[in-house]
């Protein structure tokens, strides 16, 4: 009976190990709410603690090993940087990352909906042209990765469209859209409904621009006017940090595992 008991630990263990490793890897935005993070360190601390009273090194060593497992996915979901980015139809947005700016323009975002249960949403795709070169398909479960950076479909919000009016120009812009004026680049940075103005950002300038009224930018005037609403998409951007670290220790647990298995033949 002991040794079926120890068979099924020692799956259970691969399996976990194997869970968090392609969590970490995969999705690095699942599994990461506060709960789990408590559950993360309960199970890492019972495990560190199992481990004084286990007999046989090699089996101290897997389970010190295991707790640092669960400890680093837990750090790598709680430290990694994260923010979500609203994107309207035909919407240009620049995206900040570190040392390096991405463009995003959002060509379509499109839901679906299952026939029971009220026609609830259950899929969410944003097609979405990166750089102006690649067009790439961002939905649930199927993120799309940049460098050390995932952008996870998220879910959808109301956007407001915006008029902006210039001696030359008129634009349609949404928040955290970029665009051009008299030939000056600018970012719509956002809305504030409650002063009911609007803060556009040039050349690390932020300046705050009234609606409805006509307000100096640069060498000309412009009026900012709030116009209809859209539905638009909600992307999560996770910059993931410590892979290598991560797959390091996993790959340590799994050959003192195997060994473990071993010695124990």
């Amino acid at each position: 009976m002991v040794r079926v008991f120890r068979y099924i630990y020692g799956i259970l263990t691969v399996l976990l190990v194997i869970l968090f490793v392609l969590t970490g890897l995969l999705s690095p935005s699942a599994l990461s709410s506060p709960l789990y993070r408590i559950i993360y360190a309960a199970y890492a601390l019972f495990t560190l603690i199992s481990a004084f009273f286990i007999p046989g090194m090699h089996r101290k060593l897997l389970h010190v090993l295991i707790a640092l497992l669960i400890l680093g996915l837990a750090a790598e979901k709680t430290f990694n940087t994260r923010r979500f980015i609203s994107l309207g139809t035909g919407g240009t947005y620049l995206i900040p990352l570190r040392g390096d700016t991405l463009e995003f323009e959002l060509i379509a975002f499109s839901t679906d909906r299952e026939q029971a249960g009220g026609g609830r949403e259950v899929h969410y795709e944003s097609k979405v042209l990166v750089n102006r070169q690649d067009t790439v398909r961002i939905s649930v479960n199927h993120p799309y990765r940049y460098g050390n950076y995932r952008f996870y479909q998220s879910s959808y919000r109301t956007l407001t469209a915006y008029t902006v009016v210039s001696d030359r120009d008129t634009l349609h812009l949404f928040e955290g859209q970029s665009a051009e004026l008299n030939d000056l680049p600018f970012i719509l940075q956002g809305y504030d409904r409650i002063l009911k103005r609007a803060a556009i950002r040039y050349n690390d300038i932020l300046i705050y621009v009234p609606a409805g009224m006509r307000t100096p930018f640069m060498d000309s005037e412009l009026t900012l006017l709030p116009g209809r609403s859209e539905t638009g998409t909600v992307l999560e951007c996770v910059e993931v940090r410590g892979h290598a670290l991560l797959l390091s220790v996993a790959l340590l647990t799994l050959l003192a595992l195997a060994g473990s298995l071993f010695i124990r033949k």
